[in-house]
């Protein structure tokens, strides 16, 4: 009896090993399964979020076209000729008209500051940190590491080509913090970034709204 149990016994605990190890095996495959639809999330988020950036950057482009047509018909020298003899009602309505234009380009101000934090935001989560380390510098020295690592097309550049923004770390060794600083045609500097709040950069400069 004793030697006809044994092979029963050893029989049971290989069907046993056998089964525990296709059951591993499926498990396995679940998981797997599981994280290629995550990596596919995501890269659709990433590829989402990208292509919102680039509508973004068309319509910024096209508002900048118009307001420079716009600019070059008030510069010219017969439109400072017909406006010296505007009637006092003509002459309100033509600054209405200007106050507008500055409305805009302080809209496209905002709009750009708006496409370069989200490309900063990009490149933080790709490096872990922010570019750095700048003290005090025009955005234009972050072409290298923005345009040329495609987190933007372009750089940022001011509509009527005067204050350009202004980017630094300073102070921020960890790379984890960063400020922008913002001029306004109507309400002058302002800073937004990360971390910013107590950081001193430019004095005393209140925070953008937006």
């Amino acid at each position: 009896m004793i030697s006809l149990a044994r092979p029963v016994t050893i029989r049971s605990i290989l069907f046993a090993l056998i089964a525990l190890n296709f059951i591993g095996i499926a498990l396995s495959e679940v998981q797997r399964r599981a994280l290629v639809y995550q990596s596919i999330d995501a890269e659709r988020q990433m590829a989402l979020q990208v292509e919102t950036i680039r509508q973004a950057q068309i319509e910024l482009k096209l508002l900048q076209e118009r307001q420079v047509r716009v600019l070059a018909w008030h510069d010219s020298k017969v439109d400072r000729v017909v406006a010296s003899l505007l009637v006092p009602q003509a002459q309100q309505d033509a600054k209405q008209s200007l106050a507008a234009l500055s409305r805009e380009r302080d809209a496209s101000r905002i709009r750009q500051v708006v496409i370069l934090r989200a490309a900063l935001d990009h490149y933080h989560a790709d490096h872990g940190v922010f570019p750095g380390p700048f003290a005090d510098s025009s955005i234009e020295d972050l072409r290298g590491v923005l345009v040329g690592g495609r987190y933007i097309e372009s750089v940022p550049d001011d509509p009527l080509r005067r204050e350009q923004l202004r980017y630094t770390t300073d102070g921020a060794a960890d790379g984890q913090r960063y400020g922008l600083k913002v001029w306004l045609e109507n309400g002058g500097n302002c800073l937004t970034g990360l971390g910013f709040e107590s950081s001193g950069w430019w004095g005393a400069l209140p925070a953008c709204p937006f």
